[in-house]
């Protein structure tokens, strides 16, 4: 057992192997939120570490919605044999995020990721012990809503995000965060040095 289990991780380490393993996992992705994935490679560690690279997932408009450089994960292996899902450490690299709403009465270009997701038959249950992004870049823009020099919530350009999350508990009716710590830039001038709540 534990020679094919070094056999499996060094198999999983040939760049034609990452690349086949994303490409199904984009395709998985893809097709359980309803459209277009891309991911670059995945790297498979021993037992519970995952690291997924050049993440793109486009929207309805194949607009490319949400963008990460790296995501690296460590998963907690028994709690997933009982159906809970508890990742132990989170990293996300290079996160880049553009969100828009095009007309009044049209919906957010995310809306529908948020109904595949709410659309479930399985029960949620979820928790992240360490959640850490880096270098973040969120933009989300009303499109029909003429702009200021002002902070505007119609029109939010957050850089430079930094922040440090305890999730402890996600499930379909309840939702308990914690964050250490959360940074960031506003494009109006607003900046955010040391936010802690919970």
């Amino acid at each position: 057992v534990c020679g094919f289990v070094i056999s499996l991780a060094i198999l999983t380490h040939t760049p034609s192997v990452q690349s086949f393993i994303g490409k199904k996992v984009a395709e998985a992705v893809g097709d359980k939120l309803g459209t277009r994935v891309k991911i670059g490679r995945v790297d498979i560690g021993f037992l519970n570490r995952l690291i997924i690279d050049n993440v793109i997932i486009y929207d309805k408009e194949q607009v490319d919605m949400l963008k990460a450089g790296r995501i690296s994960a460590k998963f907690d292996i028994i709690d997933l044999s009982r159906g809970r899902i508890t990742i132990t450490s989170a990293q996300l690299f290079a996160l880049q995020a553009r969100l828009y709403k095009s007309a009044p009465d049209k919906q957010p270009n995310f809306q529908f990721v948020l109904d595949s997701l709410a659309s479930t038959k399985s029960t949620l249950d979820l928790a992240i012990k360490s959640l850490v992004i880096r270098n973040g870049h969120v933009i989300y823009d009303e499109k029909y809503v003429a702009r200021t020099q002002l902070f505007s919530p119609s029109h939010i350009n957050i850089d430079k995000i930094s922040t440090h999350i305890m999730l402890n508990k996600l499930s379909n009716d309840s939702l308990n965060i914690y964050t250490k710590k959360f940074s960031c830039v506003e494009q109006s001038g607003l900046a955010i040095n040391d936010f802690t709540f919970s």
